[in-house]
């Protein structure tokens, strides 16, 4: 094998392990047109959008306030923030990597990346195609059962959104309340927030308003319908209309319905634990996150792996080129000036010629 077949070899084997440690660690692309938010705030954020050049007429639409939570208010109390502890956002990361294929399709249906939170808010847009996703609703459904407390997660509240868009979804199949607008979708997120922050502590939490119904009504349909349950590790299943369970992100959801128009024939199941209890202690928790790995130190490593692989090709790339840069050099001059004379090869051929004479000429003495 020459030495220029070898560099080649080296070259394609670098080649696929950057595709490798890239694909990785592929997060689908953030969509451009989206909204800045704190969903910390206790108030619904000044949004500022780009308004396109002309508008389509719309039909205006009347709908209720959304209540406020006042401090020792005797029907909405407003309680602070709760930041989620060590051991929640351990297991919401479980359920992340666990279920990292699902999050991927839930992206790229929805051209919006839910989680890890990137400081976003979605558009009307988007917001409906998280609510029409069959993948994104079965990853909703599943953080719906994974009963995780209300609190945020790097300035998102993750509880209080998937209830959410699911509440929007049930909607929608129904027919029971229009698409909200970008800026309504984050009063509603913000007020779920601090309902469930409510009912957490123990204080009146705006239980007997008529969204708090309609709330609880449409997530009690996604508990008992939906064909979706999380195993003791967080993985999301869901089942198919022979009764078979799959993990969630196996489906093709073109196959089994479209939530749109609410078409359910093909779809059988309940919304369950699976086979074992869903808490997971402390110990598995860190067991199934050892397994599986977690995104921050995924992304830093992959990146930085492939940094050196990119080093290595670009190295060995230039030095591929330097060799065949100087071979071509020395070819034009061999061309041009003809075959440079080596003295030390012209110096052995006089001295073989001249034991030749002497031999002939001892030879012919004799």
């Amino acid at each position: 094998m020459t030495g220029r077949t070898g560099l080649f070899i080296v070259l394609f084997a670098l080649v696929i392990l950057y595709a490798t440690t890239a694909a990785d660690d592929w997060v689908p692309p953030e969509p451009t047109a989206a909204i800045e938010v704190n969903f910390t705030n206790a108030s619904v954020p000044e949004v500022v959008t780009e308004a396109p050049a002309t508008l389509a007429p719309m039909t205006e639409v009347t709908l209720p306030p959304i209540p406020t939570a006042v401090p020792a208010s005797p029907t909405f109390q407003a309680v602070n923030d709760v930041v989620c502890n060590a051991t929640v956002a351990q297991k919401i990361y479980v359920l992340y990597s666990q279920n990292r294929a699902l999050f991927d399709l839930c992206v790229v249906d929805a051209q919006y990346h839910i989680f890890p939170f990137l400081g976003k808010t979605p558009t009307s847009e988007q917001v409906e195609n998280m609510a029409s996703s069959m993948s994104c609703i079965a990853l909703f459904s599943g953080v719906l059962l994974a009963n995780f407390p209300e609190c945020t997660i790097s300035g998102f509240p993750l509880k209080a959104s998937t209830e959410t868009l699911l509440k929007i979804h049930v909607d929608l199949v129904h027919g029971w309340d229009p698409l909200p607008t970008a800026e309504r979708f984050l009063e509603l997120v913000i007020w779920r927030k601090c309902v469930n922050l409510a009912k957490e502590a123990g204080v009146p939490s705006d239980s007997e308003s008529a969204i708090c119904g309609e709330f609880e009504k449409n997530l009690d349909i996604i508990r008992r319908d939906s064909p979706v349950r999380v195993l003791s590790n967080y993985l999301i299943e869901y089942q198919l209309s022979n009764g078979s369970w799959y993990g969630a992100h196996e489906i093709n959801y073109t196959q089994v319905g479209d939530m749109r128009q609410g078409s359910r024939d093909d779809i059988v199941g309940r919304v369950s634990a699976g086979d074992a209890e869903l808490e997971v202690g402390d110990s598995e928790a860190t067991d199934v996150r050892r397994e599986s790995t977690i995104p921050v130190s995924s992304a830093l490593e992959s990146k930085k792996a492939r940094g050196i692989v990119s080093t290595l090709a670009s190295l060995l790339l230039a030095v591929y080129l330097l060799l065949q840069f100087c071979s071509s050099v020395l070819a034009a001059r061999e061309n041009r000036y003809g075959k440079r004379h080596d003295p030390y090869v012209e110096r052995a051929k006089l001295t073989e010629s001249d034991e030749l004479v002497q031999h002939r000429v001892s030879k012919g003495g004799s």
